[in-house]
């Protein structure tokens, strides 16, 4: 055994368990009622052996129990058709590796077969086993908040398994709509949660169902209740931890409680969809809130060679012994993809290896350092850090997680000491990157007292200093246009913010080790807005990500565009491209591109105020090799011009070394 397991049986003695699993002792269903009997010694009872030691249980996050669960997890939260998700006919059956996958495999199942008309032989089966799986759940020591911190979307296929006549058949009848007056008006509002997160249940109206006597029973009206003031007290305490949200726990586990007590006994499972679907629309609603503990290790595994050739060791477990713990992300509200895609996914919406392998080297350096001299570990090495386009902070959130104290003797101490601005003009994005801060700032506290300096600033970047409209699409605040939303009327919303250069930004003279830039298309504006900081040096590394530039309701300026501007304005640099696996000189990106490719373009400036940084240093070494030849020949070459206008409004482009 390992992990919980192993700690459970040592604290409790060989009694907990003999050699046996959790789910097979604890989840299980037999003659003694709750758990095998076999389990537990005359000492050792089922609350003192079952009760859940992580948060959620690695039965139920399904981490590290094969690919096929995390697919089947991700397919339902987008709601893909059924042939798109893995076989739910063999996955219902496999309830030992993943109890919660099972079970949601079960309700697929029979959604599938209901959709499709099965016999009525299949859609009994399928019933039949769906229930039982549903009723080891609620004798299982797993909690409410557990299962929704899980990322199972419970609520969502237990609604559409309400709206197929032929699982009514087996199954039903469910209730008609409501007839009472607050029931109707309560339903509606629920209904909405999942479409809008701005909405509060009316709380009297869950009390009028308490007191009507033509309405549903008591005691469902009392889980109402108390499960939407859930819910109110998540929107007022919108973006905490989920830890710090204590009366939305507590009154999630009282309605849980009385729950159990209502549909206790055979068919627990009909029992929750025969009546109108109250609750199930908040468990839909609930479930699209928790924060995400994202699998850092899952995250670093996509990355190229390059990046892990640069990693400490400490960073490359396998996936069968994560050595990095997981970050936790707090998303935006339910009406955001990208929120429902680090939700769906666990892991961090960022992919930046260029940028993460200059954190990496530097760490690796210093773990080096500290093995011959123990003076260096208490100087690492010092990064300023501007992200520009920081959304919900997922990428210096993870730069800063790989770099910070885990608290373990993997990584005791901070590898570098870091200060970093993150610049974000959407409201919402910057709501969500606060509270994650926060929860980064409150485990750091708990570790070490070296605590990184971390600034978000609800600020655009731009080529002026002015007042700025973001076009912002709702259901997609990472792809904000400065352009306008065309053919999405409805769903486009004005914001106004404030827009600032780099340049004035660093008026005074101060110098930034590292700018990542990813700001969908605006790139190049954020750059002319830095022409002065670049030209003298004080920006030294800058990372940016060749993104397409949208300049009208169907025109696009090509990548390869934006490589040939790129090459005028870091003419006074060494610059280096990759396409995600292969570092190139810039020069030497391909005229001609595959199209929405996109290059990451990493530049840094070898003048007085950089040269002697560890930010230089480190890029010197990751990439100095791969430019020097070609930078060499380049610079033999005379630069030609362009005089006519080009489509980002420059009348002349200085492009060194392109035919």
């Amino acid at each position: 055994m390992a992990g919980p397991l192993a700690d459970g049986a040592a604290r409790f003695g060989a009694g907990c368990w003999a050699n046996q699993t959790w789910e097979h002792c604890c989840a299980a269903k037999s003659e003694y009622g709750t758990g095998h009997g076999s389990c537990f010694g005359s000492l050792h009872r089922y609350k003192a052996c079952c009760e859940p030691s992580q948060v959620p249980r690695d039965i139920f996050r399904c981490q590290d129990r094969g690919k096929v669960w995390s697919e089947l997890r991700t397919g339902i939260i987008y709601a893909r058709v059924f042939h798109e998700l893995p076989d739910s006919e063999s996955l219902r059956w496999r309830a030992g590796e993943c109890f919660i996958g099972a079970l949601m495999a079960s309700l697929v199942f029979l959604a599938y077969a209901g959709a499709k008309r099965s016999s009525e032989k299949i859609l009994q089966q399928g019933w039949h086993l769906a229930e039982e799986l549903f009723s080891i759940l609620l004798r299982s020591p797993i909690t409410i908040d557990e299962l929704l911190l899980s990322g199972w979307h419970l609520g969502a296929i237990l609604l559409f398994l309400r709206t197929l006549p032929s699982v009514e058949q087996i199954a039903g009848p469910w209730a008609p709509e409501p007839s009472v007056a607050s029931e109707f008006v309560l339903l509606r509002q629920l209904e909405a949660l999942p479409m809008a997160a701005s909405i509060r249940v009316q709380q009297d109206l869950t009390f009028e169902l308490m007191d009507d006597p033509k309405s549903i029973s008591r005691e469902l009206a009392y889980v109402i209740s108390t499960w939407s003031a859930a819910y109110g007290a998540l929107l007022e305490l919108w973006r905490h931890s989920w830890a710090e949200v204590g009366e939305m726990v507590k009154l999630l586990r009282r309605g849980e409680a009385k729950l159990k007590d209502v549909i206790q006994g055979t068919s627990p499972l009909k029992q929750l969809l025969q009546p109108p679907p109250f609750l199930l629309h908040l468990l839909q609603a609930l479930h699209l809130y928790p924060v995400v503990q994202a699998d850092v290790s899952a995250t670093l595994e996509l990355y190229p060679p390059f990046f892990h050739r640069a990693s400490p060791h400490t960073w490359r477990g396998s996936r069968h012994r994560r050595s990095i713990p997981p970050l936790e992300l707090h998303p935006m509200p339910m009406d955001d993809g990208l929120s429902n895609a680090n939700r769906a996914t666990r892991l961090p919406f960022c992919f930046e290896p260029m940028y993460y392998s200059t954190f990496a080297l530097l760490s690796q350096w210093q773990l080096s350092a500290e093995l011959t001299s123990p003076e260096a570990r208490d100087a690492p090495p010092f990064l300023r850090v501007w992200e520009i386009g920081a959304n919900m902070g997922d990428c210096s959130l993870l730069a800063l997680h790989l770099v910070s104290s885990w608290g373990s003797s993997t990584q005791p101490r901070p590898l570098v000491t870091l200060e970093a601005t993150l610049f974000e003009p959407i409201a919402d994005a910057v709501v969500s990157a606060n509270a994650a801060v926060s929860a980064f700032l409150q485990r750091q506290r708990a570790q070490t007292t070296k605590l990184p300096q971390i600034f978000v600033r609800p600020l655009a970047l731009g080529p002026k200093v002015s007042p700025k409209e973001i076009n912002l699409r709702r259901g997609s605040t990472a792809e904000a246009s400065f352009l306008g939303c065309h053919g999405f009327q409805g769903e486009c919303e004005v914001q106004q913010v404030w827009m600032e250069t780099l340049d004035h930004l660093l008026q005074g003279g101060d110098v930034v080790d590292i700018i990542k830039i990813h700001v969908q298309g605006s790139e190049l504006e954020v750059l002319r807005g830095a022409q002065e900081s670049l030209s003298e040096g004080r920006i030294c590394l800058v990372h940016v990500m060749s993104s397409a530039v949208r300049i009208g309701q169907f025109a696009e300026v090509s990548t390869e565009q934006v490589i040939r501007s790129f090459m005028e304005i870091f003419r006074h640099h060494h610059a280096v491209a990759s396409d995600g696996i292969h570092v190139m000189p810039l020069a030497a990106v391909p005229a001609r591109l595959q199209k929405d490719r996109n290059y990451f373009v990493t530049a840094w400036h070898e003048g007085p105020l950089c040269r002697d940084r560890p930010s230089i240093q480190a890029a010197q070494h990751l990439w100095g090799h791969v430019l020097a030849p070609a930078d060499a020949e380049m610079r033999k070459k005379k630069s030609w011009r362009i005089n006519k206008p080009s489509p980002f409004g420059v009348k002349t482009l200085f492009i060194w070394g392109v035919e």
